[in-house]
């Protein structure tokens, strides 16, 4: 049977949700995605940098609180001694707060300026870890360190990396009958978070000298050297 002209349009269209249904449901993706984003502490925390050891925790909560919520606001002490390390993480219940205050820069505490950004997601290991590090699964906890100049010594290097967490060990590999050590250190963290933020800090400069910093490769597995020249490990 031939279907009626007048009912062709019933026969071949499918029916479709009602316009408003269609924005409604894609704003429903929309918030749950972001509240996703929110339980997971997606961008909800800012780094702060450059804080003078005179600046309070009461100064630095004062001033974020402009521009949200604050859940924790996280100031490293030095061990062993009563100041802070000069740096800061801000917590912020909503992951909005911290795109306005990144967009609201130059920060002003007490008179100073200090350094604002985005700090690492909790637990998360530097976006150019070694391949080795992401196939065991390990989150690095040491920097290696090359380029680094005969007259920096072991002091030199914990009075630098320090900044960025407490830590448990820095090595500098001696040159065997050479009395100085061969051009390179391992710096090992407590936090491996601290990892993140001292690549974040490039370039670094070490009593006025530069060095390369790198993701050290864990104890007992062989790092890729590069062309023409073995790894280390330590």
């Amino acid at each position: 049977a031939i279907p009626d002209p007048g009912n062709y349009s019933q026969v071949f269209v499918s029916p479709q949700l009602p316009l408003e249904a269609s924005f409604s449901t894609r704003g429903a993706r929309s918030h749950t995605d972001r509240s996703m984003a929110a339980q997971a502490g997606d961008g909800d925390r800012l780094f702060v940098t450059k804080i003078p050891p005179t600046t309070t925790k009461e100064a630095i909560s004062e001033h974020f609180a402009q521009f949200g919520l604050t859940t924790d606001v996280y100031l490293p002490q030095v061990p062993g001694r009563p100041v802070h390390k000069g740096i800061a993480f801000i917590s912020f219940a909503e992951p909005q707060a911290t795109k306005l205050a990144m967009s609201s820069g130059p920060h002003i505490i007490a008179g100073q300026e200090v350094v604002v950004d985005i700090a690492a997601p909790r637990g998360q290991r530097p976006a150019d870890a070694n391949t080795s590090n992401a196939q065991i699964g390990a989150i690095p906890d040491r920097l290696f360190i090359t380029k680094v100049p005969p007259i920096l010594n072991v002091d030199h290097m914990t009075g630098h990396f320090q900044q960025f967490g407490e830590l448990k060990d820095v090595y500098m590999p001696s040159a065997p009958g050479a009395g100085q050590h061969k051009g390179i250190a391992f710096v090992s963290f407590v936090d491996p978070e601290a990892v993140n933020r001292a690549l974040a800090h490039q370039p670094h400069e070490v009593h006025g000298h530069l060095v390369v910093v790198d993701v050290a490769a864990p104890r007992g597995v062989a790092a890729s050297p590069p062309a023409g020249k073995g790894g280390f490990q330590a």
